[in-house]
C-alpha cells in the first residue's frame, strides 16, 4: 500500500471518530432566545420566549457566536446530572442547614443575555458554578395582580440602571447583587429579579435548588404564566 492510501485511510478514520464522538454526546432540550425580541403577547405578563427550541448537546451554548441570540438549557437532574453534581447539592444542604430540596435544577446559558422581572412560587436557593450574573431584586406587593401586570410591561425594555433607577423614583426598594462563581444566593417566593449578564462570547453554569410552592402567590403567578408552559426559571 502508498504512503499516500495510508494517509489517506488514516484521515478517514480520524473524521470517522470524530463524528461519532459529536453523535455520541448527549441532547438536551435547548431554548433559543432572540435578545432584540425577548417577549410577544402569548402571556397576560411579559416574559422571556424562546423562538424555537431544539434537541442539541451543550456545545451549542459553548461555542455560540451570535451575540444577537440567548441560548439556553434548564433540565431538572436525572442521574447524569446527579452524579456530576449530586455531592454539590448534597454539600450546599449541608452547609447551609437546608433541607434535601424538592428537586434541583442544571441551567447552562450563553452571554450575554438578560431575563425580564419576573417571580417565582417556588422557594429557591441558586448556586454559580461557573460565570457571573447580575441579579435585582424588588417586591411589588403594594400592587395588586392587575398593577403588576401593567408595572411588568411598562419596565419590559429596560436595562439593569434604569430599572434601578426607575424602582427608586417610584418609591419601590431594591437590591442589586452580582453573583460570581461560588456564590450561593436565596430567592423568596414572590421576589421579583430582573437578571442581566453583559460579557461576551462566554457561558454560565448555576444550579437551582428548589423547595415549597408557596400558596400565598401561587394564585398571582398563574394568572400571569401559566399559559406559557413549561418553565423553570
Amino acid at each position: 500500500m502508498s504512503k499516500s492510501r495510508i494517509v489517506f485511510f488514516i484521515l478517514l478514520i480520524c473524521v470517522i471518530l470524530y463524528f461519532l464522538k459529536i453523535n455520541g454526546k448527549e441532547k438536551y432540550k435547548i431554548e433559543i432566545y432572540d435578545l432584540n425580541n425577548l417577549y410577544d403577547d402569548s402571556e397576560v405578563a411579559p416574559r422571556i420566549i424562546p423562538i424555537r427550541r431544539e434537541l442539541n448537546d451543550l456545545d451549542c451554548i459553548i461555542n455560540n457566536k451570535d451575540m444577537n441570540l440567548y441560548i439556553q438549557c434548564r433540565k431538572q437532574f436525572d442521574e447524569d446530572l446527579k452524579n456530576k453534581y449530586g455531592k454539590l447539592v448534597d454539600d450546599l444542604v449541608k452547609k447551609y442547614k437546608l433541607k434535601t430540596p424538592s428537586y434541583s435544577v442544571f441551567r447552562m446559558g450563553s452571554t450575554p443575555h438578560r431575563v425580564l422581572a419576573h417571580f417565582d412560587a417556588v422557594d429557591r436557593y441558586i448556586y454559580i458554578v461557573r460565570g457571573q450574573k447580575e441579579v435585582l431584586l424588588f417586591r411589588l406587593d403594594h400592587l395588586d395582580v392587575y398593577e403588576q401586570v401593567n408595572f411588568l410591561h411598562k419596565v419590559k425594555d429596560m436595562r439593569m440602571k434604569e430599572l434601578t433607577n426607575y424602582l427608586k423614583q417610584n418609591g419601590i426598594d431594591s437590591k442589586y447583587h452580582l453573583l460570581k462563581e461560588g456564590d450561593f444566593f436565596h430567592i423568596n417566593p414572590g421576589d421579583y429579579h430582573y437578571i442581566e449578564n453583559n460579557t461576551v462570547g462566554d457561558y454560565t453554569i448555576a444550579i437551582n435548588l428548589d423547595y415549597e410552592i408557596s400558596s400565598d402567590v401561587l394564585s398571582d403567578w398563574e394568572y400571569m404564566w401559566k399559559d406559557g408552559g413549561d418553565w423553570f426559571d
